[in-house]
């Protein structure tokens, strides 16, 4: 899925799954704060720490300025200035990301089409290293 034009039902509805889930796993094991458009997840105890995010269920757009808000926030929390995001769901933040002074990595969506069916995995134990 490499194109922002949603028009594929069965693709706009896998993207909201996996917003739902992008935004539901870190919470289990941070503290969320809120800066509008985008929301900081801050690990609580020891781990790796989390980013930040779109906001799930915002619409409108996300700025420079928002961006900086939340690197001071990461700054102060002494935290990686991090942020992800899926960009089929939100590709003006990479813009807002980038003015902001960061550099953006992208890493390819890979889904299993469902259709499909998945190779079979040895059991374990069933294979020795040497």
């Amino acid at each position: 899925m490499t194109s922002v034009d949603l028009d594929d039902r069965r693709e706009r509805a896998l993207l909201d799954q996996l917003e739902r889930y992008y935004d539901a796993v870190p919470r289990h094991g941070a503290r969320v704060e809120d800066f509008g458009p985008l929301t900081l997840f801050v690990q609580e105890g020891q781990g790796w720490p989390f980013y930040a995010r779109p906001a799930r269920g915002w619409s409108g757009a996300v700025s420079v300025a928002d961006v900086a808000r939340v690197r001071v926030r990461q700054r102060e929390l002494e935290i990686p200035e991090s942020f992800e995001w899926v960009a089929e769901t939100t590709p003006a933040l990479r813009a807002a990301v980038e003015e902001s002074g960061l550099v953006v990595h992208e890493h390819p969506l890979m889904v299993l089409d469902p259709g499909s069916s998945a190779p079979a995995v040895d059991e374990p134990g069933s294979r020795t290293c040497r």
